[in-house]
């Protein structure tokens, strides 16, 4: 049975604990709370970019997806050479005409021109102007005498009246400029004449003369038959004939072309003479200067026998047509050679006659002749030389508060994921840039530190008629050490950069080319991940 405790010895037990406790009131400083410092982890992002395949092409007019949602290309080279100011007949040389001072009513029909014969002629104003010039010659003695001349088919195009001309000689030479391009020639059938009906009165009867001349003249309008005219030769450089498809070099092995849609044209928009395209040569040139001559039939064909292909050929628009389809395929040209190429640029060469059959039509100087090459073929190919696709993602650092937490880490950890839904292999390059476009680092050391600044990705799995069944992720991962993370602080974009290609010792199909669709894709996704301190002293 336990003693109960007295009251005495609670109260010396009270005042222990009460002696114990003011001892430590008055021993401690009671301090205000702190909040403690923090290691705190952030994501920087760098890349993300996605493209489908037509998007790499750049997706214009020139790129379309068919039913199959296979990828064609389909567009056309065009040249065309205007007439300008390319038409002219050479004139008359100055020739003498007997005339007496007392002539009646008389009609003289005089050349104007020494092969085109016209029923209607409209001439072009041109520098110096085109000019019939007349001489009328004093009689002997300086007797006096009155002209009255009419030119029966000039015509003026003010009044509509035939050109008139009277003048009274005495004692020198009279001259009569009459600029063409006021006038215009008309004849009821072809003729190469003009025709001038002519009086002169005087007080006797003299011998005299007069003379006409016609300097080169230029054509602004023609019907009947003209002399052939040749245009010259021209030169022509046609820029990225094809369309903007973003690929650098490069030689692939297309598959086939659409030969309903493959063809040369020759096209003009007035003028109805034979015209004919001599020596025509296709120059295509690719961006890393490689060159390759569009071959095709030697002569034209129209009426002629088969020709062998050869890199210099001739095309005829005949007289009468707007245009002239000439086929291109595999058996009469070298066509599939040309545009595997990748021929970012083709010079054109050609000489253009009109009119070399010597035949009636019509002619008119606003006129100009085309010459197309129109080439679709279907994306089913593989890559003989590695094509280059190239391009920039803007990216800064500019927030203040960003800024400086990288200026208090060490390091980031870099991610990398590339997605390849392509049916090629790639070699990836990946740069970081200052604002001046030079190389601050490469990410893809970063991230492949064995690898040097570029990595391969392997295609995506195709099935046996080339198409990819699904695409593949790649992940890379590394480290952006102190130094280069201070450069991210200079970082202006990011330059990227794919070699694409298929690897001719593992064919993926039977033929070994690969099919593309418009939806295959690739990406790339980087970012990193940097921890930084907080210091809240």
């Amino acid at each position: 049975m336990k003693r109960p405790i007295s009251k005495n010895k609670i109260i010396f037990y009270i005042n222990i604990f009460l002696v114990v406790l003011l001892f430590f009131i008055s021993s401690c400083e009671i301090k205000q709370a702190t909040a403690p410092n923090w290691l705190v982890d952030a994501n920087l992002p760098l890349t993300d970019k996605y493209q489908t395949l037509l998007e790499i092409l750049e997706d214009d007019s020139n790129i379309y997806v068919d039913s199959l949602d296979n990828v064609i290309f389909s567009n056309e080279s065009n040249s065309s050479q205007k007439y300008q100011k390319d038409i002219k007949i050479n004139g008359q040389p100055n020739t003498a005409i007997n005339l007496t001072t007392q002539v009646p009513d008389t009609n003289l029909y005089l050349q104007f021109d020494d092969s085109s014969f016209v029923t209607v002629i409209d001439f072009e104003p041109s520098d110096p102007p085109g000019l019939l010039t007349l001489n009328f010659n004093p009689a002997p003695g300086q007797v006096p005498y009155n002209v009255n001349l009419t030119i029966t088919n000039l015509f003026n195009l003010s009044t509509g009246n035939p050109c008139n001309v009277t003048k009274s000689i005495s004692t020198g030479t009279v001259t009569e400029n009459i600029d063409l391009s006021q006038y215009r020639l008309v004849n009821s059938v072809p003729t190469n004449l003009l025709n001038f009906r002519i009086s002169t009165t005087s007080s006797q009867f003299l011998l005299t003369t007069f003379s006409y001349s016609i300097n080169n003249v230029l054509i602004k309008y023609a019907s009947g038959r003209i002399k052939p005219v040749n245009l010259g030769v021209r030169d022509t450089m046609l820029i990225k004939p094809f369309g903007d498809y973003n690929f650098i070099g490069g030689v692939l092995n297309f598959n086939r072309v659409n030969e309903e849609r493959t063809y040369l044209v020759v096209k003009r928009i007035k003028g109805s003479y034979q015209t004919d395209i001599k020596n025509i040569m296709f120059d295509g040139i690719n961006a890393n200067g490689r060159r390759v001559k569009f071959k095709y039939l030697r002569y034209d064909t129209a009426g002629a026998p088969p020709q062998p292909i050869d890199s210099v050929f001739n095309l005829r628009l005949p007289a009468g047509l707007d245009s002239m389809i000439y086929y291109v395929n595999p058996n009469n040209s070298n066509v599939l050679q040309f545009f595997n190429n990748l021929p970012q640029n083709i010079f054109l060469t050609r000489n253009t006659i009109i009119n070399s059959n010597y035949g009636e039509g019509v002619i008119d100087n606003s006129d100009s002749i085309s010459i197309y090459l129109s080439i679709e073929v279907p994306l089913h190919f593989s890559i003989i030389e590695p094509p280059t696709l190239k391009d920039t993602i803007y990216k800064r650092i500019t927030g203040e508060n960003a800024r400086e937490k990288l200026q208090n880490c060490k390091n980031v950890d870099a991610t990398l994921y590339i997605t390849n839904g392509l049916p090629l292999y790639s070699t990836v390059r990946m740069y970081i840039l200052d604002t001046n476009g030079s190389i601050l680092f490469s990410l893809i050391d970063v991230v492949t530190p064995y690898q040097g600044d570029s990595v391969y990705v392997p295609p995506a799995p195709v099935d046996q008629n080339g198409y990819v069944l699904t695409p593949v992720r790649h992940q890379y991962n590394g480290v952006i050490d102190s130094v280069n993370v201070l450069k991210l602080l200079d970082m202006h974009k990011i330059a990227y950069q794919y070699e694409l290609y298929t690897d001719p010792n593992i064919p993926p199909t039977i033929d070994g080319r690969v099919r593309a669709r418009g939806g295959d894709f690739f990406r790339h996704l980087s970012f990193g991940t940097f921890r930084y301190f907080i210091n809240n002293n």
